[in-house]
């Protein structure tokens, strides 16, 4: 045992008792310690300004953080601090639910408190519409493509000019299925 450890043992307390304390002092130091931990990567304003993550960002924009090995967005777990209970640090997999969360900013990187908002889905699609921010990829962009715009190219124009679909699957290599769909514009 240690200094403070034989101290507390001399005024009374058992071996369990001074091993719960510890353990006590440890949560409370590591909670403390990812708190700060946590708050150093928000880059905190006025009550009114956004509070940009600068830590981690995925490839579609949103702060992302760690806490025993699992994965959160950031705005999830600053919205539990702020508001405990509300909503799951897990973002729901029910379509309907609600506990998703809308940045009134539209600022994918906020973690303003002030600035989320408890959600469904079908909210946030709505407030994305009205705001203009959906953005509908297509050709190559889109992320299903099969096809790069050159290639859309030459099938269209080796259709047009007579050639059949098994011969546009063989010379393309692809599907004879896809490129059917393809020229009846089905994809």
């Amino acid at each position: 045992m240690d200094e403070s450890c034989w101290a507390l043992h001399s005024i009374g307390m058992t071996r369990i008792e001074i091993c719960r304390r510890a353990v006590a002092v440890k949560n409370a130091m590591l909670k403390r310690t990812f708190t700060t931990r946590f708050w150093s990567r928000v880059r905190k304003g006025t009550a009114d300004e956004c509070w940009p993550w600068i830590a981690f960002i995925t490839k579609c924009g949103y702060g992302r953080t760690w806490i025993d090995g699992k994965a959160y967005y950031a705005h999830r777990v600053i919205f539990n601090l702020a508001n405990p209970g509300i909503i799951e640090l897990r973002s729901p997999t029910n379509k309907k639910a609600r506990g998703f969360l809308m940045h009134l900013c539209d600022n994918r990187i906020c973690c303003n408190p002030a600035h989320l908002r408890v959600s469904n889905l079908h909210e946030n699609n709505i407030d994305m519409h009205e705001k203009n921010r959906v953005k509908h990829k297509t050709g190559e962009d889109h992320h299903r493509s099969v096809f790069t715009n050159l290639q859309i190219d030459e099938i269209m124009f080796l259709r047009n000019n007579g050639a059949t679909i098994n011969l546009i699957a063989e010379k393309i290599n692809a599907n004879k299925s896809t490129i059917r769909s393809l020229i009846k514009r089905k994809t």
